[in-house]
């Protein structure tokens, strides 16, 4: 019963000229349908009309109403006019036209539909053609000749009725609608904390986990390529927070069809506060996260900055391409689907499970329009530009030195030969020159 005055105060907000219902008291027992009648009958006494379906309504709910527009199976009028003081002139209308008196103490609504043969009487026959009736009677042809206009077409506005204009679309600037949705959002954000709390320790378990599983790595050569899959891992996190913005949207996308319908604000200060509200949230879960994991893998402390603002950034796109997925979706579940899929083809071609050189020509667009792909390669450089490796005894590569089957070879030794790495002779074997393929990060 309070959630559906409420529906009805939501909606006279707008001041609308015509509030329409579809069946307000359905589902509510005798006491919440009066109220919800009074309350009706509060809003049609300020001047508003106030039009509504109602199914065998109390005796009490159906006084509230002025005016009845009553149809029988298959849609045809039985009656249509005024109610009067206690229904009286409409039971009259039955009385006068062949029908039983209604009892004293009898719902008028309970009446009408036993007359016509509806309702709990929907099994047996009607005496008389109501419909029919209802077309030849002279409230009938009192009705059409109140609508009709000079020309004979019906007069759908009366020429002395007030014309309504309004200035614009919205009764607020855009700056009042954002404002106003960004404090309703910040509420719902404080009625549901559980959503937070469960993103903020999610983004810690998951920065234990991965920080852990690449601990403290060491500079050497294997040591480069974790450092490697450790920053696209990294970025993993906010892909998975993609799935709890979808649901989030779809839940409130009730509220946001049936407001922009009326008018309240246009979709851009609906969606615009979803990802400004989400922001305190996101850099609170981002910065746990990131000394998390930036710190237990063992990156260098200089380029910390760069990757809190790197993943604060991303999470910002994963939760607006969260809000996009929810707002195309027609439900949860198909949105849960279209996210995976979408995950499994940026990973792919992010340049790290395929390189950019191996990407097929006709996919390579999709890389470079990938912010996994720009997310990995900006914190590439980050964390690895300056940074020095060295090679375990058996993680040197050899090769023979060409000097030692060709005398007229220009380089007279292994350390002389000009290269991006330093070649050394062997010192187990003079034919041959070996050297650490990977030397630094800037390579």
């Amino acid at each position: 019963e309070q959630r559906k005055r409420l529906t009805i105060a939501v909606e006279l907000v707008a001041k609308p000229s015509v509030l329409f219902l579809d069946e307000p008291t359905s589902g509510l027992d005798s006491r919440a349908a009066l109220k919800v009648g009074n309350a009706l009958r509060r809003v049609a006494d300020t001047g508003c009309s106030v039009l509504c379906t109602i199914h065998q309504p109390s005796k009490e709910v159906f006084y509230c109403f002025d005016s009845l527009l009553l149809l029988q199976r298959g849609g045809k009028t039985v009656y249509f006019g005024d109610l009067g003081e206690n229904s009286s002139v409409m039971t009259s209308y039955f009385v006068s036209n062949g029908a039983e008196p209604m009892q004293a103490e009898a719902n008028p609504a309970d009446y009408m539909l036993d007359q016509i043969c509806a309702g709990v009487s929907a099994n047996r026959e009607a005496a008389q053609d109501w419909a029919e009736i209802w077309n030849n009677s002279p409230e009938n042809k009192a009705l059409i000749d109140a609508l009709e206009g000079p020309d004979g077409r019906p007069r759908i506005v009366p020429e002395d009725a007030e014309h309504i204009h309004f200035d614009k679309k919205f009764a607020r600037n855009f700056w009042t609608q954002l404002r106003v949705n960004i404090k309703r959002q910040m509420n719902v954000y404080w009625r549901t904390p559980e959503y937070n709390y469960a993103r903020i320790l999610s983004a810690l378990v998951q920065a234990l986990i991965l920080g852990f599983s690449y601990f403290q790595v060491e500079l050497d050569q294997n040591g480069a390529n974790l450092l490697v899959a450790a920053t696209f891992m990294a970025g993993l996190t906010a892909l998975m927070s993609i799935n709890n913005a979808v649901a989030t949207v779809i839940n409130g996308r009730v509220a946001f069809y049936r407001e922009t319908s009326a008018g309240f604000y246009t979709p851009g200060a609906y969606y615009t506060p979803l990802l400004v509200t989400d922001q305190p949230f996101n850099l609170a879960s981002q910065l746990l996260y990131s000394v998390t994991l930036y710190f237990l893998i063992g990156f260098k402390a200089s380029g910390y900055g760069y990757f809190l603002l790197s993943v604060v950034l991303y999470g910002t796109w994963a939760i607006s391409t969260g809000a996009m997925f929810g707002a195309i979706s027609p439900t949860i579940d198909i949105g849960l689907i279209l996210v995976p899929l979408m995950n499994a083809v940026l990973n792919l071609l992010a340049g790290f499970l395929i390189t950019r050189n191996e990407i097929p020509p006709w996919y390579i667009w999709i890389y470079w329009i990938n912010p996994t792909a720009y997310f990995m390669v900006g914190n590439m450089k980050n964390t690895l530009t300056g940074t020095e490796f060295f090679c375990t005894a058996d993680e040197y590569l050899e090769f023979t030195y060409p000097g030692a089957t060709d005398s007229s070879y220009e380089f007279p030794s292994c350390e002389s030969i000009p290269a991006m790495q330093q070649y050394t002779t062997n010192p187990s074997n003079s034919t041959e020159c070996v050297f650490c393929p990977i030397t630094s990060g800037d390579q």
